[in-house]
């Protein structure tokens, strides 16, 4: 009895170890600053103050899984003067520090970060850029004829490809050096996109208009294998998206608040307030606050002190 009295202790413990993962947003709007709050819209704060005269202004962030770090890409001054800039700091702000502040165009749409190959992909009017994390190795794109500009970049690690939305040309796809452009779709003003490699899908945001007004907007999903574009919810002028895959749950980032679509009921919910807004364009992204799992050997441990446990009774009713 007591043996099994301390296993139940220990696997009650090792639940309580094994929390699920909580996720945080994190966004810029307006062309300013960068803020983070929890995935329903508590604890918000401002991890990087963004002013034309001080740090500059942020318009796209990405969240390099590994090195626990936030990138930011923006511009100094005001836009079209810039110049632009990639800075990186710890996730809540700290170690705010310069990688990139020269060879830069002054307008900067799209952005995202190569997690396999720690890379940065930049967007802009053209060319579009290419460099390490470091800021090392900065290199321009080929850049696609075509009127107008990037609005999101989404890279795809595992087959070695960069997505992107244009505006007012519609949705495509190239190789990670750039080249082997392919068109996919072409919705009018397409803007945020998120991958979903899981169910070979892409689901990308189009506005009837340039401007994040009201409820112009759709969000559609895209088959990667068969190049079918499905109807995921109406109503939502998106400037940006992203997929929380565990929970199969959307954000959608408007010129006004943050909303959540469940993909498995298509429900739609408000989840907090832009303290900014903007009109033309934002950034979201998702970080996943992973909890602590023990360690096969932590279960070995239990389970010793378990027969410890257990020894230790026994000897003491023998006395």
């Amino acid at each position: 009895m007591k043996l099994l009295r301390l296993g139940a202790v220990a696997l009650m413990m090792l639940c309580v170890e094994h929390a699920s993962a909580a996720v945080q947003m994190y966004w810029t709007t307006a062309q300013t600053s960068v803020y983070r709050a929890n995935s329903d819209g508590s604890s918000q704060e401002v991890v990087f103050a963004g002013s034309p005269s001080g740090n500059g202004q942020a318009t796209h962030i990405g969240i390099h899984e590994a090195s626990q770090q936030l990138y930011i890409y923006g511009f100094a001054n005001t836009v079209n003067f810039g110049p632009g800039f990639v800075k990186r700091s710890n996730l809540d702000g700290t170690g705010l520090g310069t990688v990139i502040d020269s060879g830069l165009g002054t307008i900067q749409y799209g952005f995202d970060i190569d997690q396999t190959n720690d890379r940065m992909y930049m967007g802009s009017t053209g060319p579009w850029r290419r460099s390490n994390l470091d800021g090392f190795g900065l290199i321009d794109l080929p850049n696609p004829t075509g009127v107008s500009y990037t609005h999101d970049m989404e890279v795809d690690e595992v087959n070695s490809k960069v997505y992107f939305t244009r505006d007012q040309v519609g949705l495509f796809r190239m190789d990670l050096d750039g080249n082997n452009l392919e068109a996919l779709a072409t919705p009018s003003h397409a803007f945020g996109m998120a991958l979903d490699l899981d169910n070979n899908a892409l689901y990308y945001s189009a506005f009837d208009r340039g401007q994040s007004l009201g409820t112009n907007g759709v969000i559609r999903s895209y088959d990667l294998l068969t190049g079918t574009n499905t109807l995921v919810a109406s109503g939502i002028a998106a400037l940006d998206l992203e997929l929380d895959a565990d929970t199969r749950t959307l954000y959608a980032i408007t010129n006004t608040e943050i909303k959540t679509i469940d993909l498995a009921d298509s429900s739609v919910a408000s989840v907090l307030t832009l303290a900014e807004s903007y009109n033309y364009n934002a950034s979201l992204s998702l970080h996943t606050l992973h909890a602590a799992v023990p360690e096969p050997a932590s279960i070995a441990v239990w389970s010793l002190l378990g027969i410890v446990g257990y020894v230790t009774v026994r000897r003491r009713r023998r006395r």
